[in-house]
């Protein structure tokens, strides 16, 4: 949830629930000044309220209060902390104290301080069983998967497999268990506890088949074969067909998949290659509207393990397909709705039947730019480049400015290993916009995919000249600076990075690579 997300959310609650603790609201004040955007008056009420009430009916929720705003709107974790702290002193009783200790871990996990997170994590739950009215079951899932990930990283392998054992006990969503799994055979692995190890992975294969943690479960065959028994030629020809798929080989894939469902394997596997069977079928035939109806079908019938979010993602995808299909039926000559369906089509992978239907939109109505580009992608990764290309070309012609266009195809035609037709257009780009830091990133991505890593750095250090905040460029030219040899270089890029967005997925590889360079420079 984004940050803006969740402070509608805490002023509809604050505003909302206060109200509700009492016909005369206590905190009246602090909402009117939260609706004004004045946060700090808004604490201000809560902290005097604490004071001067320190026992009163409603401490516990304006210590609560005081901490949510600073963590949430104020963003001030270091604040917030001692908030919540005040309420988890104070008032340990209070139905607010397990929240209060899971957002103290929250600010905690901020800054990175794993050992206190995962603790106060710990305390959350404590408190919630404690409570014989205490949060529901996905409240204490999703905060036992949290502890353990602070201890994770914090490599305390001990309290990871106790706190991610513990989890496991409970009902996990699929992605979550897979995950768990994974990380608990990851530190039996790590202590050399083989059986353990070889039960948690040999899990996820023949449970879990959809989650990403199944290829990497594959890989520890050498690890798992001598203490469980697995299917591996059905382990293997479920993961051949994800990448086929990957590739856009749907009819090797359907057979890779048949061939898993005349094989001795897992429930949970012949029916995750069963539903594969459906979906690549329906995107090769173009008719999802029957589509639809076999994959609702079969989805009543898949086993829990299997009904992960994508599951449910391709069937809502489905439906919309199957929808738009009968509003074209319906308006033949809308250009809209051919343009929403061919859209579609491509986003599903129907490849030609999206052309098709693009094309028609586009002679609807021949200026829609969504469905130019649209028509370029679908067109690129059907391998016509030079028709994308003429299409694109002819665009911006009638506008040389639309530098978004020259980004999305430089991107699209990299993804296909169109390696100069992509850098083409990252250049055109520069060339339109040489003070973008982006237009400077985006071309130093395609010099750097050529392999061309001197002149990628040149465009990375223009990037960041242009705009010291650009945190991509930072990891890009970190990681070129590596390869380069340019150790000190490459260490304070990283370190830019890391303190620009400290949160990014790639802080970790940035942290490792600042430790493989010998530590963090004293710039």
């Amino acid at each position: 949830m984004s940050i803006r997300i969740c402070r509608r959310f805490l002023l509809v609650w604050l505003a909302i629930g206060s109200v509700a603790a009492q016909a005369e609201d206590p905190f009246s004040d602090a909402t009117r000044h939260i609706m004004a955007g004045d946060y700090e008056a808004a604490i201000e009420v809560y902290d005097t309220y604490v004071e001067n009430a320190p026992q009163g009916e409603h401490a516990a929720l304006a210590a609560f209060g005081a901490g949510s705003l600073q963590q949430l709107a104020l963003e001030d974790p270091e604040a917030a902390v001692r908030s919540f702290d005040r309420v988890l002193t104070g008032y340990r009783q209070s139905p607010w104290a397990p929240e209060a200790a899971r957002r103290k871990a929250e600010c905690l996990q901020a800054v990175e301080n794993w050992g206190e997170a995962g603790s106060a994590y710990q305390a959350a739950l404590e408190l919630a069983v404690a409570q014989s009215e205490g949060p529901g079951a996905d409240w204490i899932n999703e905060v036992s998967l949290a502890a353990a990930d602070c201890f994770y990283e914090l490599g305390d392998r001990e309290r990871v497999v106790e706190t991610y054992e513990r989890a496991l006990d409970q009902s996990l969503p699929p992605n979550a268990a897979a995950t768990t799994h994974y990380r608990v055979g990851n530190c039996y692995e790590t202590a050399g506890d083989a059986p353990n190890a070889a039960r948690h992975y040999a899990r996820i294969l023949t449970d879990y088949p959809f989650t990403r943690e199944f290829g990497e479960a594959a890989g520890k065959r050498g690890l798992i074969e001598p203490h469980q028994e697995i299917n591996w030629d059905a382990c293997e020809a479920f993961s051949t067909s994800t990448d086929l798929r990957q590739r856009a080989a749907l009819e090797e894939s359907i057979e890779r998949c048949r061939a898993v469902m005349d094989m001795d394997a897992s429930r949970a596997l012949k029916k995750a290659a069963e539903f594969r069977i459906v979906v690549d079928e329906t995107i090769l035939s173009g008719n999802f509207s029957e589509g639809s109806r076999r994959l609702r079908s079969l989805t009543r019938d898949l086993p829990p393990s299997v009904r992960v979010e994508q599951v449910t993602q391709r069937l809502q995808l489905f439906d919309q397909v199957a929808g738009m299909e009968a509003e074209v039926e319906r308006n033949p000559d809308s250009g809209p709705a051919h343009a929403t369906l061919g859209e579609l089509y491509v986003r599903m992978g129907s490849l030609d039947k999206g052309i098709e239907t693009l094309t028609r939109a586009l002679e609807i109505t021949p200026y829609n730019i969504s469905s130019r580009l649209n028509l370029c992608f679908a067109l690129i990764r059907r391998g016509r480049v030079a028709e994308a290309r003429e299409i694109a070309d002819r665009h911006l012609a009638e506008h040389p400015e639309a530098t978004n266009v020259m980004n999305m195809m430089g991107y699209q035609l990299l993804q296909q290993q169109h390696i100069e037709e992509a850098l083409n257009y990252f250049r055109r780009y520069v060339e339109a916009a040489p003070e973008e830091a982006n237009a400077h990133d985006s071309y130093g991505e395609g010099l750097m995919t050529a392999g061309r890593l001197e002149e990628a750095r040149g465009e990375y250090q223009r990037a960041v000249a242009l705009d010291p905040t650009f945190s991509n460029a930072y990891y890009m030219l970190g990681s070129i600076q590596q390869q380069l040899g340019e150790e000190t270089e490459a260490r304070e890029a990283y370190a830019r990075f890391l303190e620009l967005t400290p949160g990014d997925p790639r802080a970790p590889q940035a942290r490792a690579a600042i430790e493989e360079l010998g530590g963090i420079s004293n710039r």
